[in-house]
């Protein structure tokens, strides 16, 4: 069933691609493997002003990184943004995987939506 957690991210310079890692013992990984089809949130919350918040949905499928050249870049990617995240980037049991972006959605404000498939 739908399972939402928050994730820290990195993404490829022509927004194609977007790099996460979780761990091996979540139900988060479990349900990735189950079903690689995904829904990524990403939004510009402005508390002094709501009604300038624009929320972009990314939708896409997962893809799990097994070359470790291909792991060693997407490590570095991510940590270069989340350097806070070395540790866990170490252990074991973190996997790399990359969404594979199929459509996006931008939302700003309450009502004006715009779509664009990248297939």
């Amino acid at each position: 069933e739908p399972h939402c957690s928050l994730m820290s991210y990195a993404i490829s310079d022509d927004c194609k691609e977007i790099y996460l890692m979780t761990s091996k013992k979540t139900r988060k990984y479990n349900n990735l493997v189950s079903n690689p089809a995904v829904s990524l949130l990403i939004d510009t919350r402005d508390k002094e002003d709501p009604t300038r918040t624009k929320a972009l949905t990314a939708a896409g499928r997962v893809e799990w990184i097994n070359d470790d050249s291909r792991r060693l870049l997407v490590k570095k990617l991510l940590l270069e943004r989340h350097p806070h995240l070395q540790s866990f980037a170490e252990k074991p049991e973190t996997e790399f995987f990359v969404v594979k972006v199929k459509s996006l959605q931008l939302l700003e404000g309450v009502a004006n939506a715009s779509f664009a498939s990248l297939d």
